[in-house]
């Protein structure tokens, strides 16, 4: 019974840790996205003062 208990205990906090890595994955992800913006606005700007 206690083995049971142990491997529902591991399964949850393994769920828990594949969660929280995915929630920092698209953190990440969207940090990205807003860096690869700021470029692209930059490149832009760049592109207008030269004309």
């Amino acid at each position: 019974m206690e083995f049971l208990i142990f491997v529902a205990v591991v399964a949850f906090l393994g769920t828990l840790a594949v969660l929280t890595v995915d929630e920092q994955h698209k953190e990440i992800l969207k940090l990205k996205t807003q860096l690869s913006k700021a470029d692209f606005d930059l490149a832009i700007n760049k592109a207008k003062n030269k004309e």
